[in-house]
């Protein structure tokens, strides 16, 4: 994960976990790491369905958050 996606990433657990519980700063970083590159993936991955394919917007949005 890069510092792109780490970042926005902790700063948004943190916001969601208001309220609740601070539990997720105690997952293992490596799983939370995984978690967010999923994300990334899943949204790369709907670009590429909307156009039928890989395309200029997936692969940009992989390249920015550094997830291949």
């Amino acid at each position: 994960m890069n510092e792109r996606m780490r970042e926005p990433f902790h700063a948004l657990m943190w916001k969601a976990s208001i309220g609740y519980n601070d539990g997720w700063t105690r997952v293992d970083p490596e799983v939370l790491e995984k978690f967010g590159e999923l994300i990334v993936a899943e949204c790369a991955d709907l670009c590429s369905d909307l156009d039928g394919g890989e395309n200029m917007f997936s692969r940009g949005i992989r390249k920015h958050f550094g997830v291949e």
